[in-house]
């Protein structure tokens, strides 16, 4: 049991790293393209 709690641990851990990265390209894309429309 105790190897199948780590696996879970370890898959839980690179989703959210996962989505951490995802949130953060995400919003640099939000800000360039405010810039963008700004300086339009």
């Amino acid at each position: 049991m105790t190897s199948i709690t780590v696996w879970l641990a370890a898959a839980a851990l690179m989703l959210a790293i996962v989505a951490l990265i995802v949130a953060v390209m995400t919003s640099r894309k939000h800000t360039e393209l405010l810039e963008r429309q700004q300086q339009r």
